[in-house]
């Protein structure tokens, strides 16, 4: 993949988990320097862990725009007054948000594991780890069970993104074109699962 490309989707990446990061920060009530941490891990976590898992220099370490990107966001929605606005059932900047940035990083991390000759099963943990590794890390944080193992067909919407951006590497052709579908069928995919209340099925009820 085409190196602006990648760069530009680290980008929306940042914003979108940075926000929600953000707006559950603020619900636990953490004062400024908790917000930027956890808004910090929100984003970067993932990346750090697909990182490691590559064996390559993790990207926050290595280039500067991540983390003036962070900052510029967190320091806009504290413009916007986003901390008080933190009751997270229908609140659209943090729906929006998160499902854009799992959208995004499971395409990212998928990406990442076909540069690094990754088999499938690779691939599918690549972008699963990018995708949710820094909710995981966050929620773990905040004393909560992690997001991605209680809601709305969160994980397995990344499993689903980084079979499909395997699939078309080898029976299609990987492009912008293709990665920007597969980004949007991820989107709309967790749209649906909010609106009707997907889940996979507990195994005690």
């Amino acid at each position: 993949m085409q190196e602006q490309l990648l760069i530009t989707l680290d980008v929306i990446g940042i914003i979108a988990f940075a926000l929600s990061g953000f707006i559950i920060a603020a619900k636990n009530k953490l004062d400024l320097f908790g917000i930027v941490c956890v808004a910090f891990l929100a984003s970067f976590g993932g990346g750090l862990i697909r990182d490691i898992f590559v064996g390559k220099m993790p990207f926050i370490f290595a280039e500067t725009y991540p983390l003036i990107v962070l900052l510029i966001t967190v320091s806009i929605a504290f413009v916007f007054n986003l901390h008080k606005h933190t009751k997270l059932t229908n609140n659209y900047v943090f729906l929006l948000s998160d499902s854009i940035g799992l959208a995004v990083c499971a395409v990212t991390g998928a990406t990442i594991g076909l540069d690094a000759k990754f088999n499938l099963g690779g691939v599918v943990i690549l972008a699963l780890v990018t995708a949710v590794g820094g909710g995981v890390i966050r929620d773990v944080i905040l004393n909560t069970i992690p997001f991605v193992f209680r809601a709305d067909f969160y994980g397995m919407i990344a499993v689903f993104i980084g079979i499909v951006v395997w699939l078309c590497n080898h029976f299609y052709e990987l492009n912008s074109i293709s990665l920007a579908s597969i980004i949007v069928f991820g989107f709309i995919t967790r749209l649906m699962a909010i609106k009707w209340k997907w889940h996979l099925p507990p195994l005690t009820q």
